[in-house]
C-alpha cells in the first residue's frame, strides 16, 4: 500500500491467514480503500475476517458499518454502528460520525 500497489497489496492481504495476524489495522486501513473505491463487497470480506479474528476491536464494527451504510444495507450498518458506539471509548474519534450515520439512517430499511 505505502509504495503505491493497491491491487497487489489487497492480493497479499487477502492471501494472509487472518488467524496469523497480530494487528488488525493493516486489514482495515485496507478495508477503507476498498470502501472508498467502491468495492463494499470486497471490504465487507475483509471486515467480516477482521471481526471474526478481532471481535473486541471496535473499530472492525465502525468500518463494516460504513461499508453497509455504502452498500445501503442499512439494518446491518445500524446493528454494527450501535455494536461500536457500545463499545468504543466515549471519546475515540469516530464516535459522533457514528452517531450522525445512525441518525441519518434511522428510519431507513
Amino acid at each position: 500500500m505505502e509504495a503505491g500497489d493497491k491491487p497487489g497489496a489487497l492480493a497479499i492481504m487477502n492471501s494472509v491467514d487472518v488467524t496469523q495476524i497480530k494487528n488488525p489495522l493493516p486489514l482495515i486501513n485496507a478495508s477503507i480503500s476498498l470502501i472508498n473505491e467502491s468495492k463494499t463487497d470486497e471490504a465487507l470480506e475483509m471486515l467480516n475476517k477482521v471481526i471474526t479474528q478481532f471481535p473486541t476491536q471496535a473499530e472492525g464494527y465502525y468500518y463494516r458499518g460504513r461499508a453497509y451504510v455504502a452498500a445501503k444495507k442499512y439494518p446491518e450498518a445500524k446493528a454494527d454502528l450501535e455494536k461500536f458506539v457500545s463499545m468504543a471509548p466515549p471519546d475515540a474519534r469516530e464516535v459522533p460520525d457514528a452517531k450522525k450515520i445512525l441518525e441519518q439512517i434511522k428510519d431507513a430499511k
